[in-house]
């Protein structure tokens, strides 16, 4: 019986060792973890503040690079050369179209 007794303590003290050392390394892995992904929320912070400012920023490269509105299958000499009022029309066209989201980017970093 008082073998039986001294197995089962020391069984006892051999599964507390293995589950405090188990502990331990669940503790650094969790560490590790958590230091390993610490990048997200910076990056999405990040990409919340700039994809309004992007998405302005698309047709507007287009109006500078002069392919607004046209296709690539129309030659230089089928279409028609825009002069100012071309332009200025272009750029209203542009600005009712940035207008929107910029309001919407304005009015989500007040609130």
């Amino acid at each position: 019986m008082n073998a039986e007794r001294t197995d089962l303590e020391a069984y006892k003290r051999e599964l507390l060792q293995r589950s405090e050392s188990y502990r331990q390394a669940l503790h650094k892995e969790v560490g590790q973890a958590v230091s390993s992904v610490a990048w997200v929320p910076k990056t999405l912070s990040t990409l919340r503040f700039a994809s309004p400012i992007l998405l302005m920023l698309a047709p507007a490269a287009a109006f500078a690079a002069g392919r607004w509105g046209t296709s690539r299958t129309a030659t230089a000499a089928a279409r028609p050369r825009g002069g100012l009022f071309g332009k200025v029309l272009m750029a209203v066209r542009l600005f009712q179209q940035v207008k929107p989201l910029w309001d919407g980017y304005r009015r989500g970093k007040t609130i």
